[in-house]
């Protein structure tokens, strides 16, 4: 017999209970409602589709204006030297907002530049075009190039890419996903979308986290995560619009749009478009797998990870004697904790955690376990890329 849980925030129908939570960092009735993105420090930038400004939001709270003056600002992305790459889709520009505070334009006549992605591995922008349906590839020197056009594109909008190099394009408007693959739109996943004012909206941004796909339900006013085998599950958000903290399960978004996370994966923060909030979602792991439950082990142990060294994501397997609340993280060599993998109640047993380490440096991480009866134990294990 096998029984396997998925500890991303908390099933409805499952009799556990954990502690996954959505907060909220900012909440002015104005300022950012559309692409975020985090920065070295752990501040935030954000556009204002709504406005003209791209506002830098500190981990205290305090927001700050660092650039003006471009109509409906949407898409952002960092390149290599840290400039902020900016979509202007009504001026069909892109923006650079360099390190001094300079902006200037990176590219123009480029049709409704909404989102912004570096091709993986280069300095090639690729571009979505939500009212035209296409997506331009745009080079350094401002040159752009269609790649993709018309259906099943329907107002494309969130793209990113998976531990293995694919690019993954997600509708706005239908909320249908879809995997490139030589050359190809290939069929993904599909989310529901929602009639909100007349304007048919699904999917905002699209986040790859750690073995899985994160998108804001921007008509449903709810959060999903999507595996690699293309299942959709709600991750949080009720889907009555509103802006309510508290449990994953009953806390309410009010048109979720951009979406982006910590180093360690472990956060989520999410701006909503009819509120300018930001949310941030805490307290998840990535993967649980409990097995063979009618064998329990007669000892605590934590075993080494396999494989080890590992590219880029390895398991880690641990027994309990005792129904406990259980913690696992990972900790860089300096002891500053990483990722926080477990941190919930688990049942006795034996238990398999799966790390996905696709956004970390090359290097030696410690991973500890620590159990509320007091087991304690630590391994050491290796990230080669």
């Amino acid at each position: 017999m096998k029984l396997s849980y998925l500890l991303i925030f908390i099933f409805f129908a499952s009799s556990l209970h954990f502690s996954q939570t959505v907060s909220t960092i900012i909440n002015t009735g104005s300022g950012i409602n559309d692409d975020i993105i985090l920065i070295e420090d752990g501040s935030i930038i954000g556009s204002d589709h709504s406005g003209t400004n791209v506002y830098l939001l500190l981990p205290d709270g305090t927001m700050d204006v660092i650039a003006s003056g471009i109509n409906a600002p949407n898409g952002l992305e960092k390149d290599a030297l840290g400039n902020i790459l900016i979509g202007a889709p009504k001026e069909n520009k892109i923006y650079k907002l360099s390190n001094d505070g300079a902006l200037t334009v990176y590219a123009e006549n480029i049709v409704n530049p909404n989102n912004l992605i570096f091709k993986k591995g280069t300095d090639t922008l690729l571009t979505a075009s939500y009212l035209n349906s296409q997506i331009y590839e745009v080079a350094p020197d401002g040159s752009s190039r269609l790649i993709f056009e018309g259906a099943p594109l329907n107002g494309p909008l969130g793209m990113n890419y998976d531990s293995d190099g694919y690019l993954y394009i997600a509708n706005f408007t239908d909320g249908k996903i879809f995997k490139v693959i030589n050359g190809n739109l290939d069929f993904f996943a599909q989310i529901p979308a929602a009639d909100i004012g007349g304007l048919i909206a699904a999917i905002g941004y699209l986040k790859y986290i750690n073995g899985y796909f994160y998108a804001t339900g921007f008509g449903t006013n709810k959060i999903y995560r999507i595996d690699m085998s293309g299942n959709v599950e709600t991750f949080a958000g009720s889907g009555i619009a509103g802006t309510i903290d508290g449990d994953a399960s009953g806390a309410r978004f009010y048109w979720p749009n951009g979406i982006t996370s910590n180093l360690a994966g472990d956060t989520l923060y999410i701006s909503e478009y009819n509120s300018h909030a930001v949310r941030m979602i805490t307290d998840f792991v990535t993967s649980v797998e409990v097995t063979n439950i009618e064998k329990l082990p007669i000892e605590f142990r934590l075993d080494q990870n396999y494989p080890n060294p590992f590219n880029p994501s390895t398991k880690i397997n641990f027994n309990l004697l005792s129904d406990e609340r259980v913690k696992l993280s990972v900790y860089n060599l300096l002891g500053e904790e990483v990722s926080v993998l477990v941190n919930s109640f688990l049942n006795k047993g034996y238990h398999s955690v799966k790390f996905h380490a696709s956004e970390f440096p090359s290097g030696v991480y410690i991973y500890r376990l620590s159990t509320t009866s007091g087991y304690s134990a630590a391994r050491k294990m290796t990230l080669q890329k």
